[in-house]
């Protein structure tokens, strides 16, 4: 769980207008007394008036977020533990027709039904918790995916702020005492902490603050370090013969040690931690510094060197990730910094940027909690406004996503992975959507861009993965390796074949088919390096393959499949095995899903089965004798005229030619799915005179005869060739009954 929302109690009244927190004065004099902490409905009558905001508090998660309203009730939007234990109304479900990322909608926001009083917020990946009346938190959700369920966290009353995560959780006490507890400590809270005036929490650390600047951190990623260093110490030299298991089981591990005094900074009035657990300070001049190593690095006695941020200045309170982060300011605006791939930091873009600058047009900012690649804001107005990449479609939700990219024109088409490309009309090979994504930001990644290659002419088939591989029309096979999308894009080729004819990449096995007729050969291997003839298969002319298997049209339309298992450490693996497919006699194309292979035959129609593969061991478990393929009964579809079929990991579709000279191709898809009888059919957009299929992962692109290229499907990568509806560069807000 990376989402963490840090809160940061010393804070004066200007800070703390309609979001009022435990408070201390911002004084640089006076930063060296311990604050009294107040309960938030003491704080709230003395800093806010009455109804200047509808909401308190804001906690998000990467599916799912939740905000506190003035009058106690909690909205939550998304995949939130109380939409799946039914605590909460979720949206009416449009009729069956499953959608391409996911069947249902878990948002917008709605109220929770078993919590009115609630103060203060904060989410985990699978659960939340609320401050409610007398100071109590309550619980919803469950603990490292265990069963889920409603419950009120022991022995902990008058709390006035708390912070969860999946491991550490902290509440902190009207008179300044913090109390944690763990997932390790099987939920039983203890009194960490007195005179706290702030606290931090991540997954296996928990920090906190003193009046006096004091920080003591504490949890499993201090304990982990003692553990681990004990058992290198345990290691033997090289020349020992040890007699036993280097680790051995020690009753006193239990007793290890799991708290670290970081040190004291003066002046300090909040804390957070950012990436791996390193240590960020609000300072009482209202600056952020940050230190460049983790808090587990003082034990192995190097220095935090700690740094003050640029452009982080008239900062309240931050909020951070492991990837980036944003803080409010004195006057109520949002500051980020960080990974920005899906436009998480607001600035209108996703360039990834280190130092701190405003959200673009956000103002009135009253609370920040941001999620690996999500951000959200309270706002004076009343709203909640969020940006970046929206998984859990609190902001909209769009039933199929499709786009056409009405600047391009294609002459051939191809998809794999997350990766579309196309050659368009001037002979320009172009590529958009990428695992580069990590370095370029979605903006770039959706964006078109012409790769250069060796060789020049269609697109025959193409591949992504270790080593990506285009097949051109004049038979050259290019494999190569990716540079980053956008202004540096590139392919550098590192292999190259010619007189391909079909090539068939499932990362194992690498296949192609080289030459033509009588002549063809299949040639098979772990990797392009690595190919041999085999010579079972005579005059194959066609290949698919995927996890661990393969299938090839051979013989004049006969089908043969295999298992392929991976090997390494210089192992040989048995002789390949094939299994005929004895239904199939005159198929002209093959394809393979995650579990799915699948047969085109001259007839026009489809057959289906799904492909087990098993591999047979020898008595000691060491060596792999062979690799079976068993395929279910082939089904057959219901398709007819159709001309090529193509598949993705979770899917398979086929283009039928027109049933009548006025009326369009028709473009079929179906999900993989090996654990019903039934094809499930899967939603495809109006396309028009279609004439090519290509597939990736879990999208799938179509030209047609004008060169209109249309994509739909999952768009996270940007593969459909635009900036994914999903995706908000700027500030949203958030529609809410």
């Amino acid at each position: 769980m990376l989402a963490r929302r840090t809160l940061v109690f010393a804070l004066g009244s200007a800070a703390i207008a309609c979001t009022p927190r435990t408070s201390a004065t911002l004084d640089p004099a006076a930063s060296t007394n311990t604050p009294e902490l107040a309960a938030p409905e003491t704080a709230e009558t003395a800093a806010t008036p009455k109804g200047t905001s509808r909401w308190i508090d804001i906690s998000v998660e990467s599916e799912f977020g939740c905000a506190v309203e003035r009058t106690g009730s909690v909205f939550c939007w998304g995949r939130d533990p109380a939409a799946d234990m039914g605590l909460r109304e979720i949206p009416e479900q449009a009729p069956s027709t499953p959608q391409l990322y996911g069947a249902r909608n878990w948002g917008p926001a709605s109220r929770l039904e078993l919590v009115h009083d609630a103060r203060r917020i904060s989410t985990a990946s699978s659960r939340a918790c609320v401050i409610v009346e007398g100071g109590r938190v309550r619980c919803w959700g469950s603990v490292r995916w265990g069963s889920q369920h409603v419950y009120d966290v022991p022995g902990i009353t008058h709390a006035v702020d708390l912070e969860i995560s999946d491991s550490e959780s902290c509440a902190a006490l009207a008179g300044g005492q913090l109390w944690c507890w763990s997932a390790e400590g099987y939920g039983v809270p203890r009194p960490r902490l007195d005179g706290a005036i702030a606290m931090a929490v991540s997954d296996n650390l928990a920090c906190g603050l003193t009046g006096q600047g004091d920080v003591v951190c504490w949890g499993q990623a201090v304990k982990d370090w003692h553990r681990y260093e004990r058992q290198f110490a345990q290691q033997p030299t090289q020349s020992a013969q040890p007699l036993a298991p280097l680790i051995v089981p020690d009753p006193a591990v239990d007793e290890l040690p799991d708290v670290v005094e970081v040190g004291r900074f003066r002046g300090a009035v909040g804390i957070a931690l950012s990436n791996w657990n390193n240590l960020c300070v609000v300072r009482a001049d209202a600056k952020l510094a940050c230190s460049s190593n983790d808090v587990v690095s003082l034990m192995r006695e190097q220095d935090l060197g700690m740094r003050a941020l640029d452009g982080a200045a008239g900062v309240a309170a931050v909020s951070t990730t492991r990837t980036h982060a944003c803080a409010r300011t004195l006057d109520d605006r949002a500051l980020c910094w960080g990974r920005n791939v899906y436009g998480q930091l607001g600035d209108g873009g996703a360039t990834t940027r280190e130092s701190a600058a405003p959200v673009a047009g956000l103002e009135g900012v009253l609370d920040i909690s941001v999620a690996e690649n999500f951000s959200c804001a309270l706002t004076r107005d009343d709203q909640i406004a969020c940006w970046g990449f929206d998984l859990g479609e609190g902001l909209g939700h769009e039933a199929l996503s499709a786009h056409t990219l009405e600047d391009l024109r294609a002459t051939s088409i191809a998809a794999s992975g997350h990766t579309s490309c196309a050659v368009d009309n001037q002979g320009a090979l172009r590529c958009w959507g990428s695992d580069m994504l990590e370095q370029v930001g979605i903006v770039n990644a959706t964006t078109p861009v012409a790769i250069t290659l060796p060789s020049s002419g269609e697109v025959l088939g193409f591949n992504t993965g270790w080593e990506g591989c285009f097949l051109l029309s004049g038979g050259a096979l290019e494999c190569g390796s990716w540079s980053a999308f956008g202004s540096a894009a590139g392919f550098s080729t590192n292999n190259s074949m010619t007189n391909v004819s079909a090539f068939a990449a499932g990362a194992p096995p690498f296949c192609t088919i080289e030459g033509h007729g009588r002549n063809a050969a299949l040639r098979c291997g772990q990797s392009f390096n690595q190919l041999q003839t085999d010579r079972q298969i005579k005059a194959p002319t066609a290949i698919s393959s995927t996890h661990m298997r393969g299938c090839v049209v051979h013989g004049g339309g006969r089908v043969s499949c295999f298992a392929e298992l991976y090997f390494w450490d210089g192992k040989s693996p048995p002789p390949r095995e094939f299994t005929r497919l004895e239904a199939i006699t005159d198929a002209v194309a093959v394809s393979s899903s995650s579990a799915h292979d699948c047969a085109l035959q001259r007839s026009g129609q489809v057959s289906c089965w799904v492909g087990h593969t098993e591999t047979e061991w020898s008595a000691d478990g060491q060596t792999a004798k062979a690799n079976h393929y068993r395929p279910t009964q082939a089904k057959d579809l219901g398709l007819e005229r159709v001309t090529q079929l193509v598949a993705g990991t979770q899917h398979h579709c086929a283009l039928s030619s027109r049933a009548t000279p006025s009326s369009s191709p028709v473009v079929r898809c179906w999900a993989d799915n090996p654990y019903g009888e039934d094809t499930v059919w899967r939603p495809v957009p109006e396309l028009g005179d279609v004439v090519e299929l290509a597939a990736g992962t879990d999208h799938t692109c179509a030209r047609t005869s004008a060169g209109r290229v249309t994509c739909w499907g999952d768009d996270i990568w940007g593969q459909l060739g635009r900036v994914p509806a999903r995706v908000h560069l700027s500030p949203t807000t958030m529609q809410i009954q």
